[in-house]
């Protein structure tokens, strides 16, 4: 039992003894200069800088989110269902109705057709109740000079409305 209380003591005499060390370490410091207080430059001034007045209040403001107002173009939309997005597409929904072109109509006893180009220069005929463009367009009467489309447009917000479109002969 007397040997645990003197390990922890004979730990304690060595550990102190060690002091002449720390005097050699502070004599070096002193000779390099490390331990003296060297002086900082103050910060220099900075220039005052004016107010800026924004001149722009009227225009949007930058900092918040843009949020498209909502205009009441109720004249030229129509209330529709929602379009069937699980649908197999048909070839013409794969474009742009803005590059699409009527080239011709067709006519027999009971139907009539458009002759539609799209943009890689191929020509479909489309009848009533066919899909064409990327908007859910759906062809809604065919006449000998035009076609009326009504597509199917999204509000985002969960809603639909729909927006007549006229592709006419090209000539």
């Amino acid at each position: 039992m007397k040997a645990f209380l003197v390990i922890p003591l004979l730990h304690l005499i060595v550990g102190c003894s060690g002091q002449d060390k720390f005097i050699e370490i502070n004599v070096q410091l002193d000779e390099f200069g490390l331990t003296k207080v060297s002086e900082v430059d103050p910060l220099p001034k900075m220039p005052v800088e004016k107010g800026y007045v924004y001149q722009s209040s009227s225009k949007r403001n930058v900092f918040e989110r843009f949020s498209q107002p909502s205009q009441d173009t109720s004249y030229n939309k129509e209330k529709v269902t929602n379009p069937d997005l699980l649908r197999p597409k048909q070839p013409l929904e794969f474009f742009e109705l803005l590059s699409l072109k009527m080239v011709g109509s067709l006519k027999s006893k009971t139907d009539v057709w458009a002759l539609i180009v799209d943009s890689n220069g191929s020509i479909n005929k489309v009848r009533k109740g066919d899909f064409v463009g990327k908007n859910y367009g759906q062809v809604i009467d065919i006449k000998d000079t035009q076609v009326i489309i009504l597509e199917k447009i999204s509000d985002r917000r969960g809603g639909w409305f729909g927006q007549r479109q006229v592709v006419t002969l090209e000539k």
